[in-house]
């Protein structure tokens, strides 16, 4: 076998019989058993590399997976595998014995016992290997070794589903929102006060609702219990609706290992674990935090999205500096709470929309690009066929510079607790 074949086989876990090649489409889960057609013919096998063989002819791990399957071998195999030749030949044995008689008058009087013992043999055994049978054959349309990884993938039953994946969902536990932690959202569709559209690229989309979430986390030295983990579709992160001793219920941002029954807490001497939130004057250096504040009291601002954390790197005086997801390093004041943890759904950035028609329904109108306008609409605009920007660098549609110009105000008053800029 070439290298290319070995490596081809490594990837995608083929396994490989008697040193030939084995197309892992066609290749059976486990060994199956064919039942001949014709009387007195033996039976053959399926084995791993797609080939017919006689029982004698499997390998040594095929022969155990058949056993594996808890069908009983007869020690010979020609004589009880097929119904038909096992009946034909307990009546011939038995017009043997009684050769005057007639053979109706034979089966009659025969022992019906042996018929009755072969029938229910062969009906045991046809079950079991139907059984094997239709588990290795049984289709899914998503494929079985990537839904493992935490992301369905399809089968490319239309061209959109090729490329398109969807979250599993493995993290959620509950599925109807709590009631009274609900609010209105109303859509605007991008325009203001006067009908005009300010903001592009918004509008139609599902019907949503706002889930009101605990970002303050004041409630101390109060223990909650989750209820469950619940999807949000105004965020990229899980929720947990959790409930407090008084009976109390919050949602709060799901970090990663939170499940069913477990306990969080807030407070400034509180353990540090998953879903815990304190002051960062309370965390050790190096832990991950997540929902962190800029002013106390204020409700966490900071890492919010699935996935992401940022790192305590040091505490001095007044101020803890943070490592943050985008790679700036930024001083906040140690009485911000934060809480403890990874946010979980880390999978999110893996998500492939996969069509237009998905991104409809999340409310997002099409872009439209700025080199197929008319110069009335766009700098970038006219010119004929395909025509360069046309500008020293790229621009917006109001003729601001576009695509890694700065933006930030040189005056502004957090510039100086930022001690690296982000990349």
């Amino acid at each position: 076998m070439d290298e290319k074949r070995k490596k081809w086989c490594k990837k995608y876990k083929v396994k490989i019989a008697d040193g030939g090649f084995i197309d892992k489409f066609c290749m059976p889960e486990h060994v199956q058993c064919i039942l001949p057609a014709r009387p007195g013919q033996k039976p053959y096998f399926i084995g791993f590399d797609g080939k017919s063989k006689t029982y004698e002819q499997l390998t040594e791990e095929e022969k155990q997976d058949y056993r594996e399957q808890q069908v009983q071998i007869p020690e010979n195999l020609h004589e009880f595998t097929n119904k038909k030749c096992a009946l034909e030949k307990a009546k011939i044995d038995i017009v043997k014995k009684n050769r005057d008689k007639s053979h109706k008058n034979v089966l009659e009087k025969s022992n019906i016992n042996l018929i009755k013992d072969i029938d229910e043999r062969y009906r045991e055994r046809t079950r079991r290997i139907k059984n094997i049978c239709s588990s290795s054959r049984k289709k899914s349309k998503y494929r079985k070794e990537d839904k493992i990884m935490g992301m369905k993938h399809f089968n490319p039953y239309t061209p959109s589903r090729r490329n398109m994946t969807v979250s599993d969902f493995s993290e959620i536990t509950k599925k109807t929102p709590e009631k009274s932690l609900l609010a209105k959202k109303k859509e605007k569709a991008g325009r203001n006060s006067y009908g005009r559209i300010t903001v592009r690229h918004q509008g139609g989309g599902n019907r949503q609702k706002y889930r009101i979430i605990d970002f303050k986390r004041r409630k101390d030295n109060m223990e909650a219990t989750v209820i469950g983990i619940e999807y949000d579709p105004n965020r990229s992160a899980n929720i947990a609706l959790i409930q407090y001793e008084d009976g109390e219920k919050a949602y709060i941002l799901a970090p990663q290992g939170l499940t069913d029954g477990d306990k969080v807490i807030s407070g400034e001497s509180v353990d540090i674990k998953a879903g815990n939130a304190m002051p960062i004057d309370s965390i050790p250096v190096g832990t991950l935090i997540h929902n962190i504040e800029l002013n106390p009291g204020q409700g966490g601002k900071l890492v919010r999205t699935a996935g992401q954390s940022a790192q305590l790197m040091a505490k001095e005086g007044k101020y803890a500096t943070l490592r943050l997801p985008s790679g700036e390093m930024r001083k906040v004041l140690a009485k911000c709470r934060a809480t403890v943890g990874v946010i979980g759904n880390a999978d999110h950035e893996n998500v492939k929309i996969g069509k237009a028609g998905r991104k409809r329904h999340m409310g997002w109108r099409p872009t439209v690009r700025g080199s197929v306008m008319n110069p009335v609409d766009h700098p970038h605009g006219g010119g004929e066929g395909r025509a360069p920007v046309g500008h020293a660098g790229p621009m917006t549609p109001w003729g601001k510079p576009a695509l890694g110009y700065k933006t930030r105000n040189k005056k502004k008053q957090s510039n100086k607790l930022i001690v690296k800029r982000r990349k």
